[in-house]
């Protein structure tokens, strides 16, 4: 049996998430002063288990290709975080089995897809889909 190993990298990917935790923070009516190191300390701790869910859900993928057929195409679906930039699970998964062609794609809520800035996008995902943003 092999180790289960959680890696919380201070890479680009703890920065998206740090700044993601604290856009919601000011949002909230309860944000703390800048200075105050209790927020950080608490999007820290939601870190580790975004690494924890991001490392389970690589386990699950690499263990799922293993015992498929060898041409077998593994489709995991996840929330946007955990693989745009090839971030997240698609790293772990990557780590875990560094040879394999792995393709992300993403989707992207626009108001007109048919009218979307693709540039900006680009580096999202292997491919992006934009998808009609619904109106509130």
């Amino acid at each position: 049996m092999t180790a289960h190993v959680t890696i919380c990298p201070m890479d680009d990917y703890h920065a998206r998430f740090m700044d993601e935790m604290h856009a919601h923070s000011t949002g909230s009516g309860g944000a703390a002063e800048p200075d105050d190191p209790l927020p950080t300390a608490m999007a820290e701790r939601f870190y580790v288990a975004q690494c924890v869910k991001d490392e389970t859900m690589a386990e699950s993928i690499v263990r799922a290709k293993h015992a498929a057929p060898r041409d077998a195409i593994v489709v995991h679906f996840t929330g946007a975080f955990h693989s745009d930039y090839s971030q997240g699970t698609v790293e772990r998964v990557r780590r875990r089995e560094s040879s394999w062609n792995l393709v992300v794609i993403g989707a992207v809520p626009v108001p007109d897809p048919s009218a979307a800035p693709i540039a900006p996008e680009t580096r999202i995902a292997s491919f992006v889909i934009f998808t009609k943003q619904p109106s509130h």
